[in-house]
């Protein structure tokens, strides 16, 4: 047998039968090598060969370069230029090109650190998991080149898990990507991909110029900036801790949220959403494009220009154009706008002017009223074009305004109720339609359809307290017996005349007057001290009225049989219709205001009587005591309104509070 030189044995394939030699087999493994066969050749014991000799000495170098063969492609030669680098234990084959950047390796290795400069280097083992190492490029003057990582570029720097892509790319630490020229990231589990992108650990930037910094933070855009635990997407968008920020240009504060293009939330919790909406205070909220909430806890939603919106602490804004200007105040509707602290506009247009005013409706206007104390009066103003400065206004197109005459100063708790109904004078009452149209007296209260007086001096009159109910009469409060007047309280029939005039010292206590009807007549005392009595007939345009006279007006309750209570109230007053009309026998058909009996018949039967004219003839007692009981009722109404606002306003300082 033949052994190679490692110790393979090989066949024997020559057996040497020589005199000269006593050998039987040549052994190139256990001792005998082609130097001693030849030995004595070299010697020169011969001086030639023979043809038998020539070919036994063929045939050994024929055997021995047989043999030789896998030596020459053994791994025992570590020259890097060889194509097969040596391991010990027969535990990896390597291959290396030609020079050290053309280096690749496949095969197992007994060591933890790659520390060669390598294009390819693949690892499997039973005890590491597998990796590939891959550079294409040159690593940085400090780079290196991690397990299971791979670098393309020049200067690069990649670390265990990594993937570096780029010029001058980096991903230092375990499992990160960088790709771009050049890229840098940094920290466990984080991806930047774009030229001159920035992050920090678990966090990804994506885009040319994108950064995100600090831990669980992304930034996806051309360039975008994110700070720990946030997100901004969108060219150029920018969130800050715990900040949203989605769409370009965006940019948010911590633990905010701003979405859409150039949407901004400058402050901490702040919400921006639409484009170009913008918060300047802390947990405040602005939606709809261009709409702005610049203070503290101010909600602001589709305001859609930059001069609208919430400005004060807790204030809302809701609809387009809408505004508040100050602290707590609440606009709500297209154009509604609460301009002062506290102030609330409800409605398309509605204005709340001054501190704590309210306007509920369309257009409706509430403003306060200044007493000479400095005393703010704040005004209510409920209804269609309803207006209030210091007072309550309820009804399409009510009006409540304080006014200040000579050294007098207005004061304020004037109500209207009804369209058209207008308390203008400080302390006035309007209910019903067009109720004090024209009275800018103060303390003057008109109830019913047109009610209130008809002369110019007696509506801007501001020193007596007067009572309307019905259509404008015109009696002089001076003479009964005079037409063109105006009663302190007047219950008015059809037309301009009073069924009943009780001025001051003529209600109850006072005398009671007939009056003639016709614009020549007169009028006398019946009553107290007096005994003189009429005929059953008044003549009114022809027409004829009966008359009951009495000799006294005793309401003694000695004298009566008192029944039960009357609830006639404002239930059977609201069932009045009020009509205008003219007489058919009135040949100047002079306009008229009143109800008509058979109308007046269903809601009060008693008040309605039939002449012997076969016409009906109303009786204004039922009426009367009806009405006074109706006002009754409103001021319970109102008392309760005063309540209720007194209530929401408590609720709405405790809702402010909370929100604080």
């Amino acid at each position: 047998m033949i052994k190679n030189l490692v110790g393979t044995q090989v066949p024997a394939v020559v057996d040497v039968q020589s005199e000269r030699y006593n050998t039987a087999h040549l052994n190139f493994g256990g001792g005998g090598t082609l130097e001693a066969l030849l030995k004595p050749i070299f010697k020169g014991k011969h001086l030639g060969f023979t043809l038998a000799e020539m070919m036994v000495v063929m045939l050994i170098l024929s055997i021995v370069l047989a043999a030789m063969a896998p030596v020459v492609t053994t791994r025992s030669k570590v020259d890097q230029s060889s194509p097969w680098r040596y391991s010990e234990g027969n535990l990896s084959d390597a291959y290396y090109g030609l020079g050290e950047s053309q280096t690749a390796m496949i095969g197992q290795r007994e060591f933890t650190n790659t520390d060669e400069t390598a294009k390819l280097i693949i690892n499997t083992s039973g005890t590491r998991p597998s990796h590939i190492a891959f550079l294409l490029g040159k690593l940085s003057a400090s780079g290196s080149l991690g397990s299971n990582a791979v670098a393309i570029g020049n200067e690069v720097n990649a670390g265990q898990k990594a993937v570096v892509i780029g010029d001058e790319a980096e991903a230092i630490d375990s499992g990160v990507v960088a790709i771009g020229s050049p890229a840098k990231s940094s920290g466990d589990g984080s991806v930047v991909i774009g030229v001159g992108g920035t992050t920090g650990k678990y966090s990804i930037s994506v885009g040319t110029l994108a950064v995100s910094m600090g831990e669980n933070a992304v930034a996806i855009g051309t360039p975008s900036m994110s700070y720990g635990n946030s997100v901004a997407f969108g060219a150029g968008s920018q969130a800050n801790s715990y900040g949203t920020a989605l769409g370009a240009s965006t940019e948010v504060s911590s633990y905010g949220t701003a979405i859409g293009y150039d949407a901004s939330a400058n402050k901490s919790k702040a919400i921006s959403i639409g484009n170009s909406s913008y918060t300047n205070g802390e947990s405040a909220v602005a939606i709809g494009q261009n709409t702005y909430a610049r203070s503290d806890d101010s909600i602001a939603i589709n305001a859609g220009t930059s001069d609208r919106g919430a400005t004060g602490l807790q204030s809302i804004s809701i609809g387009n154009l809408s505004k508040t200007g100050d602290d707590y105040a609440l606009a709500i509707g297209a154009g509604a706008q609460a301009k002062s602290e506290s102030g609330v506009a409800l409605g398309y247009n509605a204005t709340a002017e001054d501190e704590s005013t309210i306007a509920i409706g369309t257009s409706a206007k509430a403003t306060s009223f200044k007493a000479e104390t400095h005393t703010n009066y704040p005004g209510i103003a409920i209804g269609l074009g309803a207006e209030s400065s210091g007072g309550i206004a309820i009804g399409n197109n009510g009006k409540f305004l304080t006014i200040n005459t000579g050294n007098t100063y207005a004061t304020t708790n004037g109500i209207a109720i009804g369209n058209n109904a207008k308390a203008s004078g400080a302390g006035n009452v309007a209910i019903g339609v067009n109720a004090c149209s024209g009275v800018t007296g103060n303390n003057k209260t008109c109830i019913g359809s047109n009610s209130g007086p008809k002369s110019t001096s007696h509506k801007s009159d501001t020193t007596l307290e007067s009572l309307y109910f019905g259509s404008g009469g015109s009696f002089n409060r001076d003479s009964v017996s005079i037409n063109e007047t105006n009663a302190i309280f007047e219950l008015h029939k059809k037309g301009d005349y009073a069924m009943a005039i009780l001025n001051a010292d003529l209600i109850v206590q006072g005398y009671v007057w007939q009056h003639f009807a016709g614009k020549s007549g007169h009028g006398d005392a019946i009553g107290r001290g007096h005994s003189k009595t009429w005929g059953n007939e008044l003549a009114m345009y022809n027409d004829s009225v009966p008359a009951w006279p009495y000799s006294d007006m005793s309401s003694d309750r000695r004298l009566k049989y008192v029944g039960r209570e009357s609830t006639s109230g404002l239930d059977k007053i609201r069932l009045l219709k009020v009509f205008n009309y003219t007489f058919k026998k009135d040949e100047t058909k002079e306009p008229r205001v009143g109800v008509m009996a058979q109308d007046l018949q269903k809601i009060f039967p008693d008040a309605v009587k039939k002449g012997e004219d076969g016409f009906l003839r109303i009786r204004m007692e039922d009426m009367f005591y009806a009405v006074i009981n109706a006002i009754k009722e409103l001021d319970t109404r109102v008392t309760a309104l005063e309540k209720v606002n007194a209530e929401l306003k408590i609720r709405l300082e405790k809702l402010e509070a909370k929100i604080k």
